[in-house]
């Protein structure tokens, strides 16, 4: 194997440990080689930070950046890894001293809708449209991807290189 092939399949792997799921081609599937290929081929295999720590860092930068869709997918790929929903809210929190209160209200607002639809997905059986359920309730309908084939638990959160909206599994545009 060449140097690229091994780097896509570190990439690959390191996607499906983080979100749960194989990366899915949406609208962009160049981006999402570039995603795969670099940010999970090389930074995410990185040494010196476990994945919980890397994705602790998404999940800091997604929030202070105020990116909602991006956000979801974080949320629910730190909560695949394991991550408590209080210490989800704790980080936030604390970013109200680092981002100010309307980065860190809009990220707990973020959190606990995400957290509401887990519940109610929760609630109607324990399981997604397939019956599958994901690690620490977090439940994908629709299973692995989203509706249209596109998503799940995905970084971007749209139907792009990653697709779904990330805590529910669900295509951003096609509940639009």
């Amino acid at each position: 194997m060449n140097q690229q092939s091994d780097r896509h399949e570190r990439g690959e792997a390191m996607f499906q440990r983080v979100f749960g799921r194989e990366p899915r081609p949406g609208s962009y599937p160049e981006f999402l080689e570039i995603t795969v290929d670099h940010l999970f081929g090389e930074i995410w295999t990185r040494p010196h930070l476990s994945v919980e720590e890397r994705e602790l860092v998404a999940l800091t930068a997604v929030t202070l950046a105020r990116t909602d869709w991006e956000l979801r997918g974080h949320i629910g790929a730190a909560l695949h890894l394991g991550m408590s929903r209080e210490k989800i809210v704790e980080v936030i929190i604390q970013l109200a001293y680092y981002g100010g209160w309307p980065v860190a209200n809009n990220g707990l607002r973020v959190a606990q809708e995400v957290f509401a639809e887990l519940d109610g997905a929760t609630e109607l059986g324990a399981t997604g449209e397939n019956g599958s359920a994901g690690r620490n309730g977090v439940t994908e309908l629709g299973g692995a991807t989203g509706r249209d084939g596109a998503g799940g638990n995905g970084s971007t959160g749209r139907n792009d290189a990653t697709g779904g909206d990330g805590a529910t599994g669900r295509d951003a545009d096609h509940d639009r």
